[in-house]
Order: C-alpha cells, then structure tokens, then sequence
C-alpha cells in the first residue's frame, strides 16, 4: 500500500505540471475555468494545482482536452518512476537472511 506521504508528494508533482501547461497555454486559472464550459471552476483548478485537492483520472483526461494535450503531458516527467523510488526508499537497500531462523521455519512447516 503506498503511503500518504507519496500520494500527497504525487498530487504536489501533477498539480505542478498542471499549472506549467496551463500558464504555456497562456490561461489564467479563470480563463482555463471560461473555457471549460462550467465543467471546471477556477478554485478547483487551483486546488489541482496546488496539490490540496486529487484529480481523478477522468478529470485529467478532460483537462488534458482543455489543454490539447495528451494526458501523458500533464503527468510528472519522473511518473514513470515515482513508484518505484518510493517502495525503494521503503525499503532495506540489502537484504540479510537469517539462514538459522529460516531453517526453523521450514522444519516448522513440514512438521504441521
């Protein structure tokens, strides 16, 4: 299970990449909200991009047309490892096994 650590460092990281395509674009967060049609508000877009809210996948791909660019765009250039790097900071960087504790617990096994 990932931790709420990382869930709220990935938002930071999308809401961040939002708001860099969004200012390419040109759009102030009322202009991007304009153009939605009603779908987005202003204040939610700033939630997005300050990472205090979590876009959902279909919002992120409804924002990805907003923008006119590909959901991939809008994803952290790292994305593709955060994952990884996170389990990896979770975890021992070596790995010891106790060759005495797990002859017990094969003997353990076979005598139940």
């Amino acid at each position: 299970m990932l931790s709420g650590d990382f869930e709220r460092e990935y938002a930071t990281a999308v809401g961040a990449r939002l708001r860099e395509v969004r200012r390419q674009k040109s759009l102030s967060l009322k202009d991007a909200a304009g153009a939605s049609n009603g779908e987005f508000k202003a204040a939610v877009l700033g939630a997005y991009e300050r990472g205090t809210r979590v876009v959902s996948v279909p919002r992120l791909r409804l924002l990805a047309a907003l923008y006119d660019v590909p959901v991939e765009e809008l994803l952290p250039d790292d994305h593709a490892g955060a994952l990884g790097d996170n389990l990896r900071g979770a975890r021992p960087t070596s790995l010891r096994v106790n060759l005495t504790m797990l002859r017990e617990s094969k003997s353990l096994r076979r005598s139940l």
